[in-house]
């Protein structure tokens, strides 16, 4: 029956009609999108199988993979869509769990090609992007299913690139797996893309012992105020700040809990900022991420300097630059390996406490989470701190209330001070002594 529009059937109102429109509006987006983690996966070099081998040899492959990713998707609480091709579309609600299904899949796939031998192996690349995405009858569209499969077009073989957005939802241990690579231009897109990178195989790495001390690299920390520190790179991963998991402990103010990390990567170095509140610069260039050469100086903050060193093998360096630097790390390497001072703490002539003394150092006070706790009100919460490094051992008092006395004098607040083995320390009702490590176990008499 043909519309007359004289025809006073219904009354309508426009605004009556754009309140309706936005209540429907409000519903879709309330019932059908949500803030996901969409990840793409893309089997390489599927065309060439397929004219080498044959359809079936393809299919048959695509049916392994399948087998493969589906279960660990189901485990990571995410929800499988499609198969688009050789390749798979699914998406999570947490970013944590994107990125732990992804490195798995990559393990599972790479431990495939090792158990199977075949000429045939599963070689996957990976994308992951976040943000909010219409979610309907287990499907998703939207902008962000677009910029995750372009990131899963920037991954080569065996890596997994994923987008800022996915990086900043993470909790600290998955940032820790990944690294900022670049920033890149996505086809559609005006703005550019920060491009991070999921590592799901360690570094195949030498174990690094004192007769091959030439290849350890060290960092050489110094501090206003304090004694010098060198620290040798035993570990893939080398955490810089203000915590006591931070293998390079400060605890100037400016520094962040976590402020920045060293690690090793295909045997060779670099440095990270970890988003920390004021950064680090290398060479006084500030920097988010940066491969390490011999000599370069991290900074944190005004009066922070961490010089990389590594001895160098080609030419230019003389013999005896190289034995002075063989000389130096081994004695680090030794210093370390053989524990040579421990604090002895005790109190009415009554061990109460023995630690190494380390180049990190030992803090000490009232608070629990001091190394060296001792739970008296006549101690600060931290009271004092004991470090030690190639040249001795050294206590500095962290502005207590009732200090911190040096064979019955008090020592200078914020000071670094050397001590000697038959020195006499005592935090009241405390004393404490340095012992060797020839020493022994004995109980000193104080």
């Amino acid at each position: 029956m043909p519309f007359n529009p004289d025809e006073k059937t219904e009354n309508f109102n426009m605004e009556q009609l754009l309140e309706k429109k936005k209540k429907i509006d409000t519903l879709l987006q309330h019932k059908y999108t949500k803030w996901v983690t969409v990840m793409f996966t893309d089997l390489k070099g599927s065309t060439s199988l397929t004219e080498e081998e044959g359809d079936l040899a393809l299919r048959t492959l695509i049916k392994d993979q399948n087998d493969i990713i589906h279960p660990i998707i189901k485990d990571y609480n995410g929800i499988y869509v499609k198969s688009i091709g050789d390749g798979t579309l699914s998406y999570f609600e947490s970013g944590n769990d994107a990125v732990g299904a992804a490195i798995e899949i990559q393990r599972s796939a790479a431990l495939y090609n090792q158990r199977v031998e075949t000429s045939l192996p599963i070689n996957l690349r990976i994308g992951l992007h976040t943000g909010n995405c219409i979610v309907e009858h287990n499907d998703v569209f939207g902008d962000v299913v677009n910029v995750a499969q372009r990131f899963e077009s920037m991954a080569n073989t065996g890596d997994i690139c994923l987008s800022e957005e996915t990086f900043n939802t993470l909790d600290e241990k998955n940032r820790h797996r990944c690294r900022y690579i670049k920033t890149a231009n996505i086809k559609g897109k005006k703005e550019t893309f920060k491009v991070y990178a999921a590592f799901w195989e360690k570094a195949t790495t030498a174990i690094i012992t004192a007769d091959k001390s030439l290849a350890m690299p060290v960092l050489k920390i110094e501090r206003e105020g304090h004694i010098p520190l060198t620290i040798p790179l035993k570990q893939e991963e080398t955490l810089i700040g203000r915590t006591q998991q931070c293998e390079v402990r400060l605890n100037e103010p400016f520094v962040s809990r976590h402020h920045a990390h060293v690690f090793m990567l295909d045997n060779a170095y670099y440095v990270e900022d970890l988003q920390s509140q004021i950064g680090i610069t290398v060479n006084g260039n500030k920097l988010n991420s940066c491969m390490l050469k011999h000599g370069d100086v991290i900074q944190i903050g005004p009066t922070i300097h961490i010089t990389f060193l590594i001895p160098q093998k080609d030419d230019t360096i003389t013999r005896s630059t190289q034995d002075r630097l063989r000389k130096d790390i081994n004695t680090i390497v030794a210093q370390y390996e053989q524990e040579p001072y421990r604090l002895v703490v005790m109190r009415k002539d009554s061990e109460v406490q023995k630690r190494v003394i380390t180049t990190d150092g030992l803090l000490i006070g009232r608070a629990g989470t001091c190394d060296i706790h001792l739970p008296e009100q006549s101690v600060s919460n931290k009271h004092a701190k004991v470090w030690c490094d190639n040249k001795g051992v050294y206590i500095v008092d962290l502005d207590s209330t009732n200090g911190v006395l040096l064979n019955g004098v008090r020592i200078h607040p914020h000071k670094p001070t050397k001590i000697a083995l038959s020195d006499s320390i005592e935090i009241v009702p405390f004393k404490l002594k340095i012992l060797a490590s020839s020493s022994g176990d004995e109980s000193p008499s104080l």
